[in-house]
């Protein structure tokens, strides 16, 4: 019987690069099937209006900017609202509230969307009356709607 020897330093290990080709080309073939097309986010199929004779262009001269609203939200001793608040005046619901900013901001949307609203309310209301004053922001087609920072915080 013959023994043989191994060369344990002359031989070389060789790479095979055709397995690792077959998995590169499957692996793009299976991307490739998965992968799934969205639209483009931001791209709106607009028509817009003709520009009426002798109308200007939105300038800053000619844009009347409404101030921010402010709304404050009064709490009562169990959390229930106690109050209501826009500027200086008072209002007494929640509709009475939603009437309000529809007589600030009128029916041009694009005046409901640039104009910004605050809300302040105590920590101690219930969560349910700042949703019924974002609600009643919604309802005059407010987009802009932000929160004062807590007392101390």
């Amino acid at each position: 019987m013959k023994i043989r020897k191994f060369a344990s330093s002359d031989s070389k290990v060789m790479l095979e690069m055709t397995p690792m080709i077959d998995v590169v080309f499957q692996l793009l073939i299976f991307f490739m099937f998965t992968f799934k097309i969205v639209s483009v986010e931001g791209e709106f199929a607009i028509t817009m209006p003709a520009a009426e004779q002798g109308s200007a262009a939105p300038s800053p001269e000619n844009i009347t900017a409404l101030p921010d609203i402010d709304v404050r939200l009064l709490a009562g001793e169990n959390g229930e609202l106690a109050g209501i608040r826009i500027g200086e005046d008072a209002v007494a619901s929640m509709d009475e509230l939603a009437a309000a900013l529809k007589a600030i901001v009128g029916d041009d949307p694009q005046i409901a969307a640039d104009v910004e609203m605050r809300i302040d309310a105590p920590p101690t209301l219930k969560y349910g009356a700042v949703v019924s004053a974002i609600n009643a922001a919604a309802r005059v087609r407010i987009q802009k709607i932000k929160f004062s920072p807590p007392p101390g915080g």
